[in-house]
């Protein structure tokens, strides 16, 4: 049997995958419109640690943050930057795929035809709500 912890989010204890109680939260959570720029700012800096399955996170906080995200744009020397965009605190990036942040031994092929980027075709919807997640 898994070993059991307590839920970074919340405080839920005794689980042993993701948290279903923040992966039951994070489908109906407030929209971004219906939150203050602090409460913004905080979720975004408070739920750095995955509690979810990574889908709902990726969703949820491209939702917090008002537009696409790519993943590493979570990178700890950009966390301070999404956090002051999520409150509206700093205008999107000239950058918004954020490429600076890449290794310089990573090559980069944008496609024309992806251009601007497109959101990732999932919803909260599509995801496997079971009591845990891996």
């Amino acid at each position: 049997m898994s070993e059991t912890r307590t839920c970074s989010w919340c405080g839920m204890e005794g689980i042993t995958g993701g948290c279903p109680h923040c992966t039951r939260w994070i489908k109906h959570a407030p929209k971004r419109h219906e939150m203050t720029p602090e409460e913004r700012m905080a979720e975004v800096r408070d739920h750095t640690k995955l509690e979810v399955p990574f889908t709902a996170w990726h969703l949820r906080m491209q939702e917090v943050i008002g537009r696409p995200v790519l993943v590493h744009e979570f990178n700890t020397d950009n966390l301070e930057n999404l956090i002051l965009e999520a409150g509206d605190k700093r205008d999107v990036p000239a950058d918004p795929l954020n490429l600076a942040a890449l290794p310089p031994d990573i090559e980069v092929v944008l496609i024309p035809e992806m251009w601007p980027y497109r959101r990732v075709n999932y919803t909260p919807d599509d995801l496997e709500l079971g009591e845990n997640h891996e």
